[in-house]
């Protein structure tokens, strides 16, 4: 399968054979994660933040957040010599300056690389979701929409993520959850990120479904913009899915508050 092109189309596409999960936002409600953790490594580091701009992490990768927010403050330049291609890349050799203005960080102290604002962020992440109750960081619902969903006989499950592997065991393993998915699309993976089909593509072809078998459940622009590339059906889910850039916003087959209404969530998969 080329999987720079969405799958040929098979004729018969009345029932999905395969059902995939983004992960922030649809199987983990992970937004006060997100903003906790990055709050907390801009205190450790000694620069503040105001609340307003940690709100957006809750929905941006943390690369593209981190960018986001440290350019909006002056603080970022990247290395003349290396060109920024891969938004899930975070150069170390990109350097931080303080403007003259600014009294968030100690003139005499080099800031760190983004890449160790990033490590930082996740180890305050991943101590917070260990020391938690096992289903703490799950999305109403969702166990068991995926508890329901893989009891249906020939439907397959995947997960599409920009998320660590570890991440998502971190946080699908203790709820039981982790092994209920037969294929999983991770950062890990080597294909572009979201916006990019590429996540889907591999997902439909490790799972053997054309994309007019499956169907995507998606919280995020980026994320309904790559499954539609991929050919998927989509259901958008939350109000995070209506946010960010607005060039990535692909209207979605139908939206979801959330996954609480499981005959409702069935009948938007096609599944009732």
């Amino acid at each position: 399968m080329n999987r720079n092109q969405p799958p040929r189309q098979s004729r018969d596409s009345s029932t999905p054979r395969a059902v995939l999960f983004d992960f922030d936002g649809v199987v983990a409600d992970t937004a006060n994660l997100h903003v906790a953790a990055w709050g907390r490594t801009f205190s450790e580091l000694g620069w503040p933040i105001k609340p307003n701009d940690l709100e957006s992490s809750a929905w941006l990768d943390d690369v593209t957040w981190l960018n986001t927010i440290l350019r909006k403050a002056g603080c970022f330049t990247p290395h003349p010599t290396e060109a920024d291609d891969d938004s899930a890349r975070v150069h170390a050799n990109s350097t931080l300056t303080v403007p003259s203005n600014s009294a968030s960080l100690d003139s005499a102290v080099p800031p760190p690389p983004l890449d160790h604002w990033v490590a930082r962020k996740r180890r305050i992440a991943r101590r917070i979701v260990a020391t938690s109750q096992p289903d703490r960081w799950l999305s109403a619902g969702v166990a068991a929409l995926i508890q329901h969903l893989r009891g249906r006989d020939g439907l397959r499950l995947g997960l599409v993520t920009s998320a660590l592997r570890e991440d998502v065991e971190l946080i699908l393993a203790p709820a039981g959850l982790f092994g209920l998915f037969d294929q999983m699309v991770t950062r890990d993976d080597p294909t572009p990120t979201k916006p990019d089909p590429a996540p889907y593509l591999l997902a439909l072809e490790r799972l053997d479904v054309s994309a007019d078998q499956a169907v995507a459940l998606e919280d995020s622009p980026a994320g309904i913009a790559s499954a539609h590339a991929a050919g998927l059906k989509v259901v958008a889910v939350g109000a995070a899915a209506f946010q960010g850039d607005g060039n990535q916003r692909v209207a979605p087959s139908c939206h979801l508050t959330d996954l609480r209404d499981l005959p409702s969530v069935l009948e938007a998969l096609g599944l009732e």
